[in-house]
């Protein structure tokens, strides 16, 4: 475990100046803030015109940095201690993703005390933050269409589950024997650079034209 917390808290300069680490940066700060996505600017529509942003920017994203920070104490010791059983670098145990969360974590799990108990957990707390990450995402496609058709508004509980039923049908390619390649073009095409390009024009729209 002191081997991962130390992996975590000691930085290597020279990556500094690799420009694909500030790219990963970036896209890890506009995904855990859900910047360039839409599910801000959707929550931030049910705030009065003249509210505090300023104040709400700065909570947010000190609440997200602290969060992030405590989830780094809670994944680097897990790592040493995968580290010290295999005898890898904490660098070679896993790579960032689903083999982190579906290889390293429970084979971990499977070696502690008590092992079962803590997998169900943690698998447990994956499904409820993808539920809770498509509850802020879907409810910001279904509001922008409610939004731009309001003649839909009296029929919303059926335009919910359609929409569930559509989202449903497209991830299921995603579960063939391939489906791993296609979860890793979108993640690598859809939520990294992308996601940058999104907010800067997004930054640009709300403070040149809309403000």
């Amino acid at each position: 475990a002191a081997n991962g917390i130390s992996f975590y808290l000691k930085p290597n300069w020279s990556k500094v100046r690799e420009f694909e680490v500030w790219i990963a940066a970036a896209s890890q700060v506009t995904f855990s803030l859900s910047v360039g996505f839409g599910a801000i600017l959707g929550y931030a529509s049910f705030n009065k015109f003249k509210s505090n942003y300023l104040r709400d920017c700065l909570i947010v994203t000190a609440c997200d940095c602290f969060t992030s920070v405590f989830a780094g104490f809670a994944v680097f010791p897990i790592l040493g201690f995968m580290s010290y059983k295999t005898g890898l670098p904490v660098d070679q145990v896993a790579k960032a993703g689903p083999g982190l969360a579906f290889i390293a974590y429970p084979q971990a799990l499977s070696i502690m005390p008590g092992g079962p108990f803590w997998a169900v957990t943690f698998f447990f707390m994956l499904l409820t933050l993808g539920l809770d990450s498509q509850f802020a995402l879907s409810d910001v496609t279904i509001s922008g269409l409610l939004d731009n058709f309001s003649g839909l508004r009296r029929y919303k509980p059926f335009v919910i589950i359609g929409y569930c039923v559509v989202c449903f049908l497209l991830a299921l390619p995603m579960c063939a024997p391939g489906g791993i390649y296609l979860f890793t073009l979108m993640n690598e095409y859809s939520a990294n650079l992308s996601v940058i390009v999104c907010g800067f024009f997004e930054f640009i729209i709300i403070a040149y034209i809309y403000g």
